[in-house]
């Protein structure tokens, strides 16, 4: 009997043991992947080993957590760790996955990485079925600073069977004035709805030097190039195109009659209040609409200008 109760007191006690030693390893293991908690009072080099045998999709959970709270330097630091520990050739093998969040968490980290291997895998992720993935896919184009990017963005609007150009377009929006000069040197070689959306592109950056570009686009045999380019003209903002609208006024195709209209309202132009007011009588009822509506929003201005100096907004009656 005694030693009966000794045999069970000394697997008891094995047990309990057992589960110690358990219990540690898995807090010793939470210690050593719990970086993400406290990364900054590491040792970067010892960090970087720690990162060496971390999966890399595991570690981009962690490392998504922390991300908002980086500075410029620790950002720059990540950024180039991430790329010399082949975390890009992961990620990119992983957007031919089959779950979704798994791909877009890899689009995501492609995007900060960075990396020069990216451009085009996220451009086939700009051309997917699921406009969660082309979403995406267009948040971290932006991000990259590949030189090839604005070329490669302004083929693909070329190609609108195969990109939706709306999100081509919103990537290189966000290029700002880079955007605008590579899309004025490619314009001359554009054609058909890639010329009209380029246009379209040039309106919503709205840097000064498309000035001339849109100048070309009045020029075109296409009514429909023609009438993007006023409206792009009426969004840039200069007052230098206010003659080109009021010639644009007497086209022979209502759009153009229309998007000219719509620019002269825009930009408030008080000198084009009498050809506006005969446009008042056009044939076609989406002229005089416009019309209409630019009259409106230049007599807005007017108006205020006549409450402070007290004449009336159109000259006497």
């Amino acid at each position: 009997m005694t030693w009966a109760m000794a045999g069970i007191g000394l697997a008891v006690l094995l047990a309990a043991c057992s589960a110690f030693f358990i219990r540690r390893r898995k807090r010793e293991s939470n210690r050593r992947w719990s970086w993400a908690d406290n990364w900054s009072v590491w040792d970067r080099e010892k960090l970087k080993k720690v990162l060496q045998e971390e999966e890399p999709d595991k570690g981009a959970a962690k490392f998504l957590e922390i991300l908002p709270s980086l500075d410029q330097e620790e950002t720059d630091w990540w950024r180039k760790t991430l790329q010399e520990l082949g975390w890009e050739a992961f990620f990119i093998t992983s957007l031919t996955g089959p779950a979704k969040e798994e791909r877009l968490m890899a689009i995501e980290m492609l995007g900060f990485i960075d990396g020069p291997n990216s451009l085009w895998p996220l451009m086939n992720a700009l051309s997917d079925k699921d406009d969660g993935i082309r979403f995406a896919a267009a948040a971290s184009l932006k991000k990259l600073s590949d030189p090839r990017l604005l070329g490669v963005l302004i083929d693909a609007l070329e190609v609108p069977e195969r990109w939706l150009p709306a999100r081509v377009a919103e990537v290189l929006i966000a290029t700002g004035s880079r955007g605008a000069r590579a899309l004025a040197e490619a314009f001359p070689f554009s054609r058909g709805p890639a010329k009209k959306m380029m246009l379209e592109i040039l309106g919503e950056i709205g840097d000064e030097s498309s000035f001339p570009i849109l100048l070309e686009g009045l020029k075109d045999p296409d009514a429909s190039i023609r009438a993007r380019a006023l409206k792009s003209l009426g969004q840039l903002g200069e007052e230098k195109a206010i003659p080109y609208l009021e010639r644009a006024l007497a086209a022979a195709e209502w759009e153009v009659r229309g998007e000219a209209a719509s620019a002269l309202g825009r930009l408030q132009a008080t000198g084009a209040v009498s050809r506006l007011e005969k446009l008042m009588e056009d044939e076609d009822w989406r002229v005089r609409a416009k019309a209409a509506k630019a009259l409106e929003q230049i007599s807005y201005r007017t108006s205020e200008y006549s409450l402070r100096n007290g004449v009336h907004p159109f000259g006497s009656r």
